[in-house]
């Protein structure tokens, strides 16, 4: 169970999307021992909270999407995380998108982030350079955070969760995942999956495949399946 150490909310009722809001509590994470969630609002204002309290991972929440349009650009002020080596863990989740002179290379500062959570704030093609030493990557919308190929890049990642995905897994071929969770995700051939030798857990909701799933006993190191809702068949 975590603990909150820090929390403070100057959100009104009135409109919930402004005001900061930030909560620094213990986590449970092997890749982040002490965590801050802030609004976008937020860690403008406590981010300095991040090396008071000695976290090892931090999450931003971005809420500039409203009515279907972009209201503003984001571009969080990294540099006064002054133990940037110690980040373990790193979440932008939420809808935006950065500002078009932000330097997305700033991430590159946090050399030891090994898990990251990402969602409609889209980093596009550069995510495998930003974060090189990843081990666990959750994407909460793959259309606004896609890539196209890994070749070679983040040989360690073992822990992937896909929300909405759509094509074809074998662009993570060579990457040892052992654990695969795939939400509201369409593959067209099942087979892809077996790409994953190194599998042991593999988790599916709410998906659309084609094939035949009994083939997952060809999964030598699988010992958890999870299958939940009814399959559907991708349309032709």
């Amino acid at each position: 169970m975590s603990e909150v150490l820090f929390e403070a909310d100057e959100r009104t009722m009135d409109n919930l999307m402004r005001g900061p809001h930030v909560i620094v509590r213990t986590a449970a994470s092997r890749f982040a021992k002490k965590e801050a969630a802030f609004n976008k609002e937020g860690f403008e204002k406590y981010g300095d909270l991040i090396d008071q309290y000695e976290c090892d991972g931090f999450s931003i929440e971005v809420q500039d999407v409203a009515e279907g349009r972009l209201q503003e650009y984001f571009a969080p002020s990294l540099d006064g995380i002054k133990n940037k080596d110690a980040i373990g863990k790193i979440g932008v989740s939420g809808s935006g998108a950065f500002a078009k002179d932000f330097d997305l290379d700033r991430f590159k500062r946090f050399g030891s982030v090994k898990a990251i959570t990402t969602q409609d704030v889209p980093f596009g093609d550069a995510l495998p350079d930003l974060f090189p030493q990843l081990e666990a990557w959750l994407n909460l919308d793959w259309k606004a955070n896609k890539i196209k190929a890994l070749n070679g890049k983040w040989p360690n990642l073992a822990n992937l969760s896909l929300q909405g995905f759509s094509g074809s897994l074998s662009i993570f071929e060579g990457a040892p995942i052992k654990r695969l969770f795939l939400i509201a995700s369409t593959i067209k051939d099942v087979e892809d999956i077996l790409c994953f030798k190194e599998v042991e857990v593999l988790q599916i909701s709410s998906c659309k495949i084609a094939g035949d799933v009994s083939v997952f006993s060809k999964l030598k190191k699988l010992r958890s399946l999870r299958i939940y809702g009814r399959l559907g068949k991708p349309k032709e």
